[in-house]
């Protein structure tokens, strides 16, 4: 080939192929998703030395120009809807000659050739019919430290904050102008709104002016290879109209002028551990400035089919977020399972799980984010001094809610309100991740959680029930004699949740789910995630159970807004806390809350270990982190509409009935099996 050029003349987001030899054929590759196939292709054209994108005839379309090199004529080729024309309109010109005006298109509109491409020229024929009215035009100069280093691309690759571009105005006096800038990251698929520096404003016609654009401000985040500039001129009224004078007929509502493709490399993210490797694999949560205040969790970035970006091999973000000044972010890293078995060979009873090294330290506000800066490299550092641990889990329902909407968003609600109590428990270091949701008794005998139909159903979880085969445990025992000795059994088995739509100890709720539920749900996800006892529980000598009270710990008490952590060693011995020292866990297996959690998941840290993270956990989860799944199998009887029926009485007065131990009865008549 001769020449080449890419765009994207089919508007798919993908840069498409056109390209032409001496030997006088020019070929289309259309490119579908990155993959390329020939489109369309001409024969017994002259030898071809350059070939351009461009609309020429203002259609919305890229338009192919191709010249002759031996005759310098040019022949442009129509793109009508994807479709190009086969007899192209020839004209003989200089396209790096600024002077050269052309009838293009067979009308009264004059081209003047550019360095840019083809330009509605400021000069009007003599015998034009045009509306009265003023005409104006504005012509954008190629920046010469953008000079294209073949017909179609510049070389130079911009990296300031800020960069100018000079163009010039034409028009009839008294008449002012506003010019506004657009960029485009796609080479002219969709274009977005430029920040100047200084705003241009009611400027004078028939002058050369700087436009100076804010790369900074408007947040350009990695390589973009394929950049263009526009600027427009809108007329703005005359400062001083004649009285009772008429409106004025414009010939157009604007002018435009734009560059030919340039790179910009704006803010990039990179990842790094805290060795100062670069982190490949890493993904990034961000947060705009302005959702910090109102407590809206960071986001995962992702590309436009909802697939995260991750990072490189050295460490740098791919896709191409636009980041402004102080917006925040944080970056995880999963950590591989090889890395995860050879760091903590004992964490090995359950695959239910993401381990990611963050780059922020939880606080009590919530977790820390680095704030973005104006330009550059934007540098997050993860360590396993922050990390953070995810559970995916299956839930399934006793019947199938497909159709109660509001039951779901509240489910989904109370879902993550019991994930962020989690991540508050265990000072920022857990909470739930992938959450399956099957209905209709869908995998119940597997499910991590039973969520029955029953509003009166006493929650239970099997301590440690996460693990994937039985684990063993030492554990305090009582000989013969009545000595405490110690033995090792098999103690935690594969297990499961068991809970129903409404829990209240007090018995005053009868609303389904809400922030009681979330929190009773908390508690039992700690049995069953963390290993953990019921502190409200004691063992008398005599092995009789008997009520306790060990202050501040979750494991107590799930009402009282004071018992809302894990205890650790040092505050399980202290004065207040003697009733701990007398509950299950610690007549069972002596341990205190946090003891239990580091003796299963070694690469969480006490509140002792950290020195960030303050004793009362996180306020908040600041990362949407949790996601919620819905599953269905199609089925030949799909779900009706939810109704409610209520309890009459029947002595006429329409009371309504509350029986805390009703049974309803489902009658089948159409043969269905459940």
């Amino acid at each position: 080939a001769t020449a080449l050029a890419w765009g994207d003349f089919d508007h798919n987001g993908f840069q498409d192929l056109a390209t032409g030899n001496g030997l006088g054929e020019i070929s289309i590759y259309r490119n579908d998703n990155g993959s390329l196939s020939l489109d369309w292709a001409l024969s017994n054209q002259t030898a071809t030395d350059v070939l351009r994108w461009l609309d020429a005839d203002n259609d919305g379309d890229l338009d192919l120009i191709a010249r002759d090199r031996n005759s310098n004529v040019y022949r442009v080729y129509l793109n009508d809807d994807n479709a190009f024309q086969r007899e192209p309109l020839s004209f003989s010109a200089n396209l790096i000659d600024p002077t050269v005006d052309l009838h293009l298109f067979g009308d009264d509109r004059l081209f003047r050739a550019t360095p840019n491409g083809l330009a509605l020229s400021s000069h009007r024929p003599a015998d034009a019919a045009f509306p009265d009215g003023p005409y104006f035009a504005i012509h954008l100069q190629q920046p010469g430290s953008l000079a294209p280093g073949s017909p179609t691309a510049a070389t130079r690759t911009i990296d300031d904050d800020w960069f100018d571009f000079e163009f010039t105005l034409t028009g009839p006096a008294p008449w002012r102008y506003d010019v506004v800038g657009f960029f485009s990251l796609d080479d002219g698929v969709t274009w977005l709104s430029a920040t100047a520096v200084n705003p241009l404003t009611n400027l004078s016609p028939n002058s050369s002016y700087r436009y100076t654009w804010d790369i900074g401000t408007d947040g350009l985040s990695g390589w973009n290879d394929n950049v263009r500039f526009r600027l427009q001129a809108h007329p703005v009224p005359n400062p001083m109209p004649e009285p009772n004078s008429k409106p004025t007929t414009w010939e157009r509502p604007f002018a435009q002028t734009e560059t030919l493709p340039f790179r910009v490399r704006g803010k990039q993210i990179q990842v790094i551990h805290s060795d100062g490797n670069h982190a490949e694999g890493a993904v990034v949560f961000y947060r705009p400035a302005a959702q910090a205040a109102q407590g809206v969790p960071a986001q995962l970035l992702r590309d436009a089919f909802g697939i995260p970006f991750d990072t490189s091999s050295q460490g740098f973000l791919a896709g191409r977020p636009i980041l402004q000044a102080d917006d925040q972010l944080i970056a995880l890293w999963p950590v591989p399972t090889e890395t995860v078995k050879a760091a903590y060979p004992d964490f090995n009873f359950t695959d239910q799980y993401s381990l990611f090294y963050t780059s922020g330290p939880a606080t009590q506000a919530g977790v820390k984010f680095t704030a973005v800066n104006d330009t550059g490299i934007q540098t997050l550092t993860v360590s396993p001094e922050h990390p953070l641990l995810l559970f995916h889990l299956n839930i399934s329902l006793e019947w199938d809610a497909r159709n109660d909407n509001d039951f779901l968003a509240d489910l989904a609600d109370s879902l993550n309100d019991a994930s962020a109590l989690l991540y508050d428990i265990t000072n920022g270091q857990a909470a739930l991740g992938q959450i399956n949701l099957f209905h209709d008794k869908l995998y119940w005998n597997s499910a991590d959680i039973q969520l029955y139909a029953n509003n009166g159903l006493r929650p239970a979880a099997a301590i440690g029930g996460i693990v994937n085969a039985p684990v063993s445990d030492t554990i305090k025992t009582r000989d013969a004699n009545g000595s405490v000795v110690t033995e090792t059994i098999t103690a935690y088995v594969p297990g499961q949740i068991r809970i129903g739509t409404v829990w209240d100890p007090y018995g005053e709720r009868t609303a389904d789910l809400g922030d009681e539920w979330s929190r009773t749900l908390a508690h039992e996800l700690s049995h069953y995630l963390f290993f953990q006892f019921d502190n409200y529980l004691g063992v008398e000598d005599n092995g009789t159970l008997i009520p306790v009270n060990c202050p501040g710990s979750f494991m107590t008490n799930t009402t009282d807004p004071t018992y809302s952590e894990f205890l650790s060693a040092e505050q399980w011995l202290e004065e207040s806390r003697v009733d701990c020292r007398q509950t299950l866990a610690d007549e069972t297996t002596g341990r205190p809350d946090w003891d239990s959690i580091t003796l299963f998941y070694s690469m969480l840290r006490t509140p002792q270990e950290q020195t960030t993270q303050p004793e009362t956990g996180p306020s908040n989860l600041s990362l949407a982190v949790t996601r919620i799944i819905p599953w269905a199998l199609d089925s030949e009887n799909p779900p009706l509409g939810t109704r409610n029926f209520d309890l009459r009485a029947a002595d006429g007065s329409d009371d309504r009935i509350r029986l805390p131990d009703g049974i309803a009865y489902l009658r089948k008549t159409q043969g269905t099996l459940n």
